[in-house]
């Protein structure tokens, strides 16, 4: 911890290794770091969130999460925290194991509630409406369902034709492009279903929106944007 007037170290707190993200809960008292097991770098290792007191510094508490790449963030008015346990696909004779979002009161880091979600999750938090989307495939390599949430409650369900890779949020925040392996899907988050969906020669690597929010780019894995 480093002071802001005086860039001098005011103390550090050992939270374990391989810290992989962090965040702040908004009064400044409780910092939330997010690490892998002893510094494990294999993707089965469990995760931890650790619980920092910034007021007397020192760790406030640990929680253990699910195994996979597990990602943070925190709602635009601080007052949730997400945090993605991406789960695992089968192999050395385990089954696969879906992955889990859980969130946390972003002030105390006490658990609000968990949602259940698919497999290869992709998540995108839009800083304009604070709307979080997460889209994952039902079963492994199978279609996807994207789910649309705010704060600690699931608002809406969509289904999606195609194991999402990606995600973009439209600039009026009520529309969301989609991409899998061979199209991209466009829906109105205030709609019942998938709007439009856009056949694409070539694998789908990436997906920007224009700030107009009129046109929406598509990088292909052998092409230059299209």
């Amino acid at each position: 911890m480093i002071d802001r007037e005086t860039h001098r170290p005011l103390g550090s707190v050992t939270t374990g290794l391989g810290a992989v993200d962090y965040a702040l809960a908004p009064d400044g008292r409780l910092a939330f770091v997010l690490h892998q097991t002893n510094g494990a770098s294999s993707e089965d290792a469990p995760a931890h969130l650790v619980l920092v007191n910034l007021e007397e510094p020192g760790l406030f508490g640990e929680r253990e999460l699910g195994p996979g790449i597990s990602t943070l963030q925190r709602s635009t008015d601080g007052r949730t925290l997400y945090v993605l346990s991406a789960g695992l696909p089968a192999g050395k004779g385990l089954p696969a194991k879906a992955a889990r979002l859980l969130i946390l009161d972003g002030s105390t880091g006490e658990e609000k509630s968990s949602i259940d979600l698919g497999f290869a999750p992709v998540i995108h938090l839009d800083s304009t409406s604070g709307r979080l989307l997460v889209a994952s495939s039902r079963a492994v390599g199978q279609q996807g369902v994207l789910h649309w949430i705010e704060g600690a409650q699931v608002l809406r369900v969509f289904e999606v034709q195609e194991k999402p890779g990606g995600l973009a949020m439209g600039r009026d925040s009520g529309s969301v492009f989609v991409f899998g392996a061979a199209q991209v899907g466009w829906l109105d988050l205030l709609g019942d279903s998938e709007a439009a969906a856009f056949r694409v020669p070539f694998r789908p690597s990436a997906l920007l929106v224009s700030p107009d929010g009129k046109r929406a780019f598509v990088k292909e894995a052998y092409v230059s944007l299209s």
